[in-house]
């Protein structure tokens, strides 16, 4: 299968495989070798034989190992191997991913999409957008004489200025299908991600907890989204959404996935 990545944790991947040959290949080389025999000509190699001239020719290329072909080995070992791995191919997501427990990998087809809360909080979302645009704005409003009434003043910009640049939010990309009620859960690393857009897409990822049915998490104190302080994360882990708030938080049954790779 050709697969275009729109994200894949090469960090990750290369520690994955190197557990799994024992250690990582950096290049390796192909030799192919034609021989004809006939009784004239130049060869780039000669040999007597018979009253025959015998010419081989060799073609060697040395390629070096791409995280493309890294990906490729993976899956073929989880495939020959999927118990010895921990591997869950999901094919019926009510049936296989009750079985997925936190150290297991999963490989699922679902539908992706991000998270709305994380993706305004995180650097590169709208509350940072919006912040700029109006650090932008309001000094060329106040030179041309026009009110700023309602805008925030510039303690106000610093302030949340100040904010956004001690949050570390990444994106949080969930997994859903129409056909079950589980979600996978995944935070993102952005230096891996090159594009991810919503739509039916292979998540791959290893599990770091698992949601009952039932429970819920407010989405800022997802492992890995480090928003707030660890007793502020355990009250809200406890404590059921507000009415309104719903969408703020994530409902079991959910894994949160170490992710590896998202790919069409």
């Amino acid at each position: 299968m050709l697969r275009r990545f729109s994200y894949l944790d090469t960090e990750a991947l290369d520690d994955y495989l190197s557990a799994i040959e024992g250690g990582s290949l950096v290049s390796h080389e192909t030799r192919s070798t034609k021989t004809n025999s006939g009784h004239g000509g130049l060869d780039i190699k000669v040999v007597s034989a018979g009253g025959e001239h015998v010419s081989e020719l060799a073609d060697t290329r040395s390629m070096s190992d791409t995280h493309a072909a890294q990906f490729d080995r993976l899956l073929a070992a989880a495939e020959d191997d999927p118990d010895g791995l921990g591997w869950v191919n999901v094919a019926d997501a009510d049936v296989d991913l009750p079985d997925a427990k936190v150290g297991r990998m999963v490989c699922w087809n679902c539908d992706v999409r991000v998270h709305p809360l994380s993706e305004a909080l995180s650097k590169s979302g709208e509350f940072a957008s919006l912040l700029g645009l109006v650090d932008g704005l309001a000094p060329v409003a106040k030179a041309l004489g026009l009110s700023v009434d309602g805008l925030p003043t510039d303690g106000e910009r610093q302030a949340m200025g100040a904010i956004m640049d001690g949050i570390d939010a990444p994106k949080v990309i969930l997994g859903e299908s129409d056909d079950s009620s589980w979600t996978l859960v995944c935070p993102i690393k952005e230096q891996f991600a090159s594009g991810i857009v919503a739509g039916p897409a292979c998540v791959v990822g290893k599990v770091i907890k698992v949601l009952k049915v039932g429970e819920w998490q407010h989405i800022v104190t997802i492992p890995g989204v480090n928003l707030l302080p660890r007793e502020e994360r355990r009250k809200l882990d406890k404590a059921a959404p507000a009415a309104g708030h719903e969408d703020e938080y994530v409902q079991g049954p959910v894994l949160v996935l170490d992710l590896l790779a998202i790919y069409r």
